[in-house]
């Protein structure tokens, strides 16, 4: 063997012996330093005793011993072909790549520990964005997902609740941090409530707290329910005072509202509350930062919750002050505020972007429908106004009635309630705008007619809601109802505008007759019970004054009838009604005369003196152009009644022959009334003989 290869053999063998001792001592001073590690981790989080070596002085060996290993690890790659032969080199170096993960992991636990107390350090300081970064650190060595060593460590779940409890700490300050830079408070009275939100100046700072919360996914729940139960609603729904200040430091506001029940004549105007909506988001700027992900804080709270705050916008504000008329709809400016509202919340950041306003450009969209619905719900409302007003209250419609409507109308001279004519002016709003529409509005002309066919239907049913015991009771209100249903019924009928109403224009007719029938028949048997007093079997043989008084009192009765029902019924509906009931008088008498088996001359005296009164009477019943005789149905009967109680046998026979009296009597009842009014001799027997 040669000198050289001799020094060479040597040389190496040399550094391996070296590199031996070094691998070997470096393996014991790993092992102690996991050891070390391991009672300083598990006094601080499992046993939580103290400790004697510090995490600075960990910190600083065990990165000295990462350097090692790298410093040893390094000598052996460059001189692998030497060592390579060398087979117990190679396996303590396989020993100490084993030694190397366990230091690694023991160095990322004194790491761990490290972190864990800046962390404490923060809190104290009050650095949360520090603290925040510091948590994602301890988390990421934690949670690494190529570290599986320390997930099967003792430790692993004592460090995880530690992580959670700092987490929670950490939380727990930010909220205490944040909550002392918006400060929001109420307080309840008896009537009253009082809102105060301050809000701290110093914007960074804000920002930098909700950016934290926001990462560690803080939830801002509880902020966004106060502000809507205790700012948005009172502003919407309530009048409210309002009051802002402001220091070098902070602002103020103060919000005070009554929290009595609200009624719909007390909500403010959608103008005032628009103006107090952007009063009260001009005053929460300050908390309106912009955050991590570039968006707006209070736009990132009502994301979600756009169509919450329109809905309660739309149902408790401006559903209340939609135009109820097409005047106040020209003068509306509702839809162009709406407009400036959403660019205005959008200005202030309160939303981001206009997808976010579709909630409120559909009820802008909405407002021509919306309107519709509340022109005819307030039509509908007008019209049962006008029909709860008194019936009595008159107005006189002559043959040209034009002046009464704008539709021409034929209708006779009568008395009708101003009510009708009213309604009848409301409806035809209805119909002109209809006529109006255009052929794109089809949908509202029918919507229109529609309404004006519902309050048509319903005129009957709400008049008789409204006025049923003096339509029961008092003729006049009957007969002015059946005037009015008449009335409409003919202006229906001659309305351009409405068409296919041919059930309606029914039912008015029938709902109007059958109450004047009713309260007709009401007098009827009132005369009826009236009548029963009167007996012509009671003054067989001498007529008295006092006999008289039944029917004295029936023809008061019609006088009354006349003074009420005259001026209001068309002449021939009047004229109908009175002979009706004047005829239930006239056959009640010559019923009763007929039915007699004798009668004194006196009594037969009597009896035509009370038919030539009833006569008179009745005839005054009616105006000079108009006979009783072609209204009342035994008019003619009466009167051949009375001639024959008054005629001699002579002048009966010859009224007999003459087809006069053969009109109103059959030969038998003629024979009866001879039988009662004359003795029988030969002359009677002559004269009934001829009556055949």
């Amino acid at each position: 063997m040669s000198l050289i290869k001799k020094i060479v053999e040597i040389v190496d063998k040399t550094d391996s012996v070296d590199a031996k001792k070094n691998i070997n001592k470096l393996n014991k001073e790993i092992k102690d330093y996991k050891e070390k590690v391991r009672l300083f981790i598990e006094s601080n989080y499992v046993d939580f005793l103290p400790v004697i070596d510090s995490n600075e002085f960990l910190l600083e060996e065990g990165n000295n011993l990462e350097s090692e290993v790298s410093i040893v690890t390094k000598n052996y790659n460059e001189n692998r072909s030497i060592t390579r032969a060398n087979e117990e080199l190679t396996k303590l170096m396989e020993n100490l790549e084993d030694s190397h993960l366990g230091l690694q992991v023991s160095l990322r636990l004194v790491k761990i520990d490290s972190l864990m107390q800046k962390i404490q350090l923060c809190n104290e300081t009050k650095n949360y964005k520090e603290a925040r970064n510091i948590l994602n650190s301890i988390q990421n060595l934690i949670g690494d997902p190529d570290d599986k060593i320390i997930r099967r460590l003792d430790m692993y779940k004592s460090l995880s609740v530690q992580l959670s409890l700092q987490r929670e700490n950490m939380l727990k300050n930010l909220d205490s941090h944040f909550n002392s830079l918006v400060q929001v408070n109420q307080k309840s009275f008896p009537k009253t409530r009082l809102i105060t939100v301050t809000i701290s100046k110093n914007t960074q700072t804000v920002a930098d707290c909700i950016n934290s919360l926001l990462e560690c996914d803080y939830s801002f729940d509880s902020l966004f329910v106060f502000l809507m139960k205790n700012i948005f609603e009172p502003i919407v729904c309530r009048a409210v005072s309002m009051d802002f200040k402001e220091n070098d430091k902070e602002t103020t506001m103060v919000l005070s509202y009554s929290s009595e029940s609200v009624s719909d004549e007390l909500r403010p105007g959608y103008e005032i509350v628009f103006v107090n909506l952007r009063g009260v988001l001009f005053y929460l700027r300050n908390m309106n930062v912009v955050i991590s992900n570039g968006t707006h804080f209070l736009a990132h709270i009502f994301h979600n919750e756009a169509k919450q705050i329109f809905d309660l916008l739309f149902n408790e504000c401006l559903i209340y002050n939609i135009p109820k008329t097409f005047e106040e709809k020209t003068h509306s400016t509702i839809s162009n505020d709406i407009v400036k509202l959403g660019n205005h919340l959008l200005e202030l950041h309160f939303f981001e972007s206009a997808d976010e306003l579709n909630a409120l450009v559909v009820y802008y969209e909405k407002i021509d429908e919306l309107f519709f619905q509340q022109y005819i719900k307030h039509v509908q409302e007008c019209a049962n106004k006008i029909l709860k007003r008194d019936l009595h209250e008159m107005i006189l419609i002559t043959d040209d009635a034009t002046l009464s409507t704008s539709t021409p109308l034929t209708f006779p001279k009568s008395m009708i309630s101003k009510s009708t004519l009213e309604l009848i002016k409301l409806l035809e709003k209805l119909t002109r705008q209809a006529s109006s529409c255009s052929q794109e509005d089809e949908s509202k002309k029918k919507n229109l007619l529609a309404s004006v066919k519902c309050v048509l239907e319903n005129y009957s049913f709400t008049i008789q809601l409204h006025h049923s015991q003096l339509l029961s009771k008092i003729p006049q209100q009957s007969a002015l109802f059946y005037n009015n249903c008449m009335y409409l019924c003919n202006w229906i009928s001659l309305s351009d505008e409405l068409e296919h109403m041919d059930v309606v224009i029914h039912e008015l007719k029938r709902n109007g007759e059958e109450f004047f029938e009713c309260q007709v028949a009401k007098h009827k048997i009132q005369l009826f019970e009236i009548l029963k007093e009167f007996d012509p079997f009671q003054s067989v043989n001498e007529f008295k004054p006092e006999h008289f008084k039944p029917i004295r009192q029936c023809i008061r009765q019609m006088d009354l009838l006349k003074n009420v029902w005259q001026t209001i019924l068309p002449s021939d509906v009047y004229n109908k009604t009175i002979g009706d009931l004047l005829d239930v008088i006239v056959l009640d008498l010559i019923k009763k005369i007929t039915s007699l088996e004798d009668i004194s001359t006196s009594l037969a005296s009597g009896l035509v003196e009370l038919i030539k009164g009833l006569e008179e009477k009745g005839q005054l019943l009616f105006e000079a152009d108009t006979s009783a005789l072609d209204v009342v149905t035994n008019w003619q009967k009466l009167l051949h009644l009375q001639f024959i109680l008054d005629a001699s046998l002579l002048d009966i026979q010859s009224s007999w022959k003459n087809n006069i009296i053969s009109k109103s009597f059959k030969a038998d009842e003629v024979k009866r009334l001879i039988r009662a009014l004359f003795q029988n001799t030969e002359r009677r027997a002559n004269c009934l003989q001829n009556i055949t």
